[in-house]
């Protein structure tokens, strides 16, 4: 019998295409992942405040930096950044990279 320490470290094997319908089943996205990310992406979003190229909160005003985390939480709120990474990165594999 093996450790459950080892258990632990063993890789999983995940097919890419199904990386998203896996997320979803082991609940680590919820199932309306796409729904709420659309609702999490404003139609305009606030303009960010003129800097050397750089964006650190002391520099922007204050009701735009607060619009701007607020986009923020919404968008790590239940972890909706992992279905769409899951998303890029099938696309990548499916139609960007070259065999």
């Amino acid at each position: 019998m093996r450790d459950p320490s080892d258990i632990r470290s063993l890789p999983i094997d995940i097919a890419f295409a199904r990386l998203q319908e896996w997320l979803v089943d082991r609940k680590r996205v919820p199932h309306d992942w796409r729904k709420r990310l659309a609702a999490s992406a404003p139609a305009s979003p606030p303009p960010l405040p003129p800097s050397r190229g750089t964006f650190t909160p002391t520099s922007s005003p204050s009701s735009s930096k607060g619009e701007w985390e607020s986009i923020a939480k919404a968008y790590e709120k239940d972890h909706i950044f992992l279905g769409e990474a899951a998303q890029i990165m099938v696309q990548n594999v499916n139609y960007d990279m070259y065999y």
